[in-house]
C-alpha cells in the first residue's frame, strides 16, 4: 500500500505544474457560472467531474514526454505497481475534484438565490442522486480509458482516449432526455417511485457494478502494459 501511495503522489507531483492560478480560477469561475445560472449545485459538479477527467490522463503525457517508463524498469518499480498507482491517483483526483467543484457549486447556488436568479431551496436529495449519475458516467469513462493509455501510450492514444468520454457523455444526456420527455423523473411516476422504494439496493449494486467495472479495467491495464516495451 505505501508502495502505491507513493506513486500516486508521484503522480501528482508530475501534474502540478498544470495546477497554475490561471487554470483553476478559469475551472472555478465556470463551475461557479453554471450553478449560479442553473441554480443546481450538480451542474457545477459536472465540471469538477470533467477536471477530475483530464487531469487523470496528464500523467501519461508527461511520463511518455520524459521517459517515465523507462525510468521505472530501472528503478525495478513494479509493473502493477504503476497501473494500481495510477488507478489510485485517478481515485484521488476525483475526490478532490468533486470536492473543489462542489464547495464553488453550492456557492453558486447561494449567490443564485441571493440574486433571486433561482429561488428555489436546494434539493440535497437531487444534488447527491445527480452527483452519483455523474460519478458513475465518468469513472466509467475513465475505466475505458485507462486501458487505451496502457495499452497505446498517451500521444497514439489522445484521439481514441476522448471516444468513450464522448459516447457516454452523449449516453447520459440522451437517457435524461428521453426520462424527462416521458416523464420517468417526476415524483409521481412509476420509475421515480419504484427508485425511491430501492434507494439502498440500486445503490448496492450500483457500487458492486463500479467495482466489477474497475478490477476488470485494472487487469485490462496490466495486462497491456506488461507487453510494452521501453
Amino acid at each position: 500500500m505505501a508502495k502505491l501511495v507513493s506513486f500516486a503522489r508521484l503522480d501528482f507531483m508530475t501534474v502540478t505544474p498544470y495546477f497554475t492560478g490561471k487554470n483553476l480560477i478559469l475551472y472555478a469561475a465556470i463551475a461557479l457560472f453554471i450553478s449560479s445560472v442553473s441554480g443546481d449545485a450538480t451542474a457545477g459538479v459536472g465540471v469538477g467531474m470533467m477536471l477530475g477527467t483530464m487531469f487523470v490522463s496528464y500523467p501519461f503525457a508527461v511520463g511518455e514526454k520524459s521517459n517515465m517508463d523507462a525510468l521505472y524498469v530501472t528503478l525495478s518499480v513494479s509493473r502493477s505497481t504503476v497501473v494500481l498507482g495510477r488507478y489510485f491517483f485517478a481515485f484521488a483526483m476525483n475526490v478532490c475534484a468533486v470536492l473543489f467543484s462542489l464547495t464553488l457549486a453550492f456557492a453558486g447556488v447561494f449567490v443564485s438565490r441571493i440574486l433571486d436568479l433561482r429561488a428555489e431551496e436546494i434539493d440535497t436529495t437531487g444534488v447527491i442522486g445527480g452527483m452519483a449519475a455523474l460519478a458513475v458516467v465518468f469513472i466509467a469513462v475513465q475505466a475505458v480509458q485507462l486501458p487505451i493509455l496502457f495499452k497505446f501510450g498517451y500521444t497514439k492514444a489522445k484521439f481514441l482516449s476522448q471516444l468513450p468520454f464522448i459516447g457516454m457523455m452523449a449516453a447520459f444526456f440522451i437517457f435524461l432526455a428521453i426520462g424527462k420527455k416521458i416523464g420517468a423523473f417526476q415524483e409521481n411516476s412509476p420509475f421515480a417511485a419504484a427508485a425511491a422504494g430501492n434507494v439502498h439496493l440500486i445503490a448496492l449494486f450500483t457500487v458492486l457494478g463500479l467495482l466489477l467495472i474497475a478490477v476488470v479495467s485494472a487487469r485490462l491495464s496490466l495486462g497491456f502494459y506488461k507487453k510494452r516495451e521501453f
